[in-house]
């Protein structure tokens, strides 16, 4: 066996390294002491040798014991949370839960808001928060037919993120005990109504998906970001969801509850109606060319002629087209259509 100390060192961080892959968030939290004072001893056996070979992983040991950490303090203030919302209820308080939806058509949350409005323990209502990633233009366009479509399904309950007069967001922290959110990149709206400003507060944050996980690598690197292990919860719709995200996940699954697709709940109520004629959907994804290489998966501009010739191919047939929301105004951002086309 040879005695190199870079070889050694090798070694542990290997015995390391799967340890903190297959260790739950309890064993990594027991572990953790023991870890930094492995590091520190390895460390200092190979000072004056070829080290930088060695650096990045040992900072990849120790960020992953320090977030896994630090996400746990995150999670111990929302137990303290979450016992104080426990005494208001026991004096009748109704709790206050905010909606977050930057789209009215990717509101998967929408059977749970109905059925707390039906329920004396709660006080539902939404806020349409702005998509700041895409141009002012499209974030206030959006904003404002979001708010008019979900206004007239339940009107009082719904609020404006953007104050037109003042020309501010508007910060509802003060005005909710829950959020509920289907957004989990913070990147992507203003910071009034990201996990990472919430965290603190005293509020407990929710994640509820707007569609099935954990098919793509691009899903793996999601699950890995700080949003997943900050909020309180993260609803997931299936066994196989949970494990693919507990896997990855920087907290390990503390804070992941398997129950099922709450998009789909509203399925169940549907009655098989008989058809005459088949009807196929045609629902192309965003991820034209020209964006995360990860995440161009869309075939759209390849077959959108081909789209326009199938009903008269087959006119029998009842084609349904139902693009994602954001697909033509990423076509115009990439410039893969021009203006003209897309309102042909």
């Amino acid at each position: 066996m040879s005695s190199n100390p870079q070889s050694i060192v090798l070694k542990e961080l290997e015995v390391l390294e799967k340890f903190l892959q297959e260790a739950s968030g309890q064993e990594i939290k027991e572990a953790a002491k023991y870890i930094f004072y492995r590091l520190r001893l390895n460390i200092s056996k190979i000072q004056g040798t070829n080290e930088e070979f060695l650096a990045p992983r040992f900072i990849v040991i120790f960020l992953t014991v320090k977030n896994y950490l630090q996400y746990q303090d995150i999670q111990l203030h929302y137990k303290s949370v979450l016992s104080g919302f426990r005494e208001r209820v026991k004096n009748m308080e109704k709790m206050r839960v905010a909606f977050f939806v930057v789209y009215d058509c990717a509101f998967p949350a929408r059977p749970l808001f109905e059925m707390m409005q039906s329920d004396s323990l709660f006080q539902p209502f939404i806020v349409i928060i702005p998509d700041t990633s895409r141009g002012e233009q499209h974030m206030f366009d959006k904003m404002e037919s979001s708010y008019v479509t979900l206004s007239k399904a339940y009107p009082g309950a719904v609020h404006q993120g953007y104050d037109a007069r003042q020309k501010a967001f508007v910060d509802f922290s003060d005005q909710a005990d829950f959020v509920c959110t289907a957004n989990p990149y913070d990147v992507m709206t203003h910071k009034y109504y990201t996990s990472m400003y919430l965290k603190d507060k005293p509020i407990l944050c929710f994640f509820t998906l707007y569609g099935y996980s954990g098919r793509t690598k691009y899903e793996h690197s999601v699950f890995k970001m700080p949003f997943y292990s900050i909020v309180w919860r993260v609803f997931v719709e299936s066994v196989k969801s949970l494990e693919e995200t507990k896997r990855v996940q920087p907290l390990k699954g503390d804070n992941l509850v398997m129950t099922g697709y709450v998009k789909m709940d509203d399925m169940a109520k549907q009655k098989a109606r008989p058809r005459t004629s088949k009807k196929i959907i045609i629902a192309p994804h965003h991820t034209v060319p020209g964006g995360n290489g990860e995440l161009n998966l869309s075939q759209f501009v390849r077959y959108s002629d081909f789209f326009l010739e199938l009903p008269g191919k087959y006119p029998d047939i009842d084609f349904v087209f139902r693009p994602h929301p954001l697909l033509f105004t990423t076509l115009l951002l990439r410039k893969l259509w021009t203006e003209e086309k897309h309102k042909a």
